[in-house]
């Protein structure tokens, strides 16, 4: 995947503004060509603490505008189209959250930006997010405006034989039902974590004639790569590894940082 330009802002616990004096907490990052932007905000208040050693801090205060910062974000995001836009949303903050002026970075895959740019410049544990908001671009690609009305949301499909319910975010038609779920791998244990999706995507292509696809993100287990990095394997790698198996259970694997031939043919074929 090429490069993109990217924007991003460190967010800054300030809470007296003339002193100009700010921690780190959390960073923006803003792609326009993808488009996306998501926000990764610290978990704890260690580094408030260590910075303002000696000052009272109001840490419950503080975690509510951290989460009401992500949630007015996200729920933004759409209407940012340009760095002019969020910058525009950045000289709106009036409280103790403050953005420093947007800084560019050549980004490949988002997510992973985001989360270097979270580890170098703010630190420590952040807040996950849920599933949803790490597949950003599979969500802008289902809500563009040419494709949206030959999209379903939200279905729940029962699986043949099972009775299990699947939670399928989108779902569409190019001759075949094709049901788009989104998941999360641990790159250490993907071959186990793929087997239950795999016998569910081959019942129902056999019994139900719907085709079971699967954008993936596969991601360390970060209490073992602490122990032993070099155990883990990459992303690339975890993928290579249950792809085949995908393959031969009717089932498609697809890499949520490699969307882009994905998405040509979903805007070609859907119906």
């Amino acid at each position: 995947m090429d490069p993109t330009r990217g924007y991003y802002s460190l967010i800054q616990y300030c809470p007296d503004a003339s002193r100009a004096e700010g921690a780190n907490v959390g960073v923006v990052l803003f792609c326009p060509e993808k488009p996306f932007l998501d926000v990764r905000m610290s978990a704890g208040n260690d580094r408030v603490r260590r910075f303002f050693r000696g000052d009272a801090v109001d840490l419950e205060r503080l975690n509510a505008a951290k989460r009401a910062f992500e949630n007015l974000l996200r729920l933004s995001a759409r209407e940012f189209k340009s760095r002019d836009d969020l910058e525009g949303f950045m000289m709106s903050r009036g409280n103790e959250l403050l953005l420093i002026p947007l800084r560019s970075v050549k980004v490949r895959d988002p997510l992973e930006t985001l989360d270097t740019l979270y580890a170098e410049l703010v630190g420590g544990r952040a807040h996950r997010e849920p599933v949803r908001h790490r597949f950003a671009e599979l969500d802008a690609l289902f809500n563009r405006p040419d494709l949206r009305a030959r999209v379903s949301f939200d279905q729940r499909v029962a699986v043949p034989k099972l009775g299990r319910i699947l939670k399928i975010p989108y779902a569409f038609t190019n001759g075949i039902e094709n049901l788009v779920l989104r998941k999360v791998f641990h790159t250490s244990v993907p071959t186990d974590a793929a087997m239950k999706l795999v016998v569910e995507g081959d019942l129902l292509f056999r019994y139900a004639k719907k085709k079971l696809i699967v954008v993936a993100r596969f991601e360390e287990d970060r209490s073992l790569s602490r122990s032993d990095p070099s155990a883990i394997p990459n992303e690339r790698v975890a993928f290579q590894e249950v792809g085949n198996l995908f393959t031969e259970y009717n089932t498609r694997l697809v890499l949520a940082s490699e969307l882009g031939p994905f998405a040509e043919e979903v805007v070609r074929n859907a119906q």
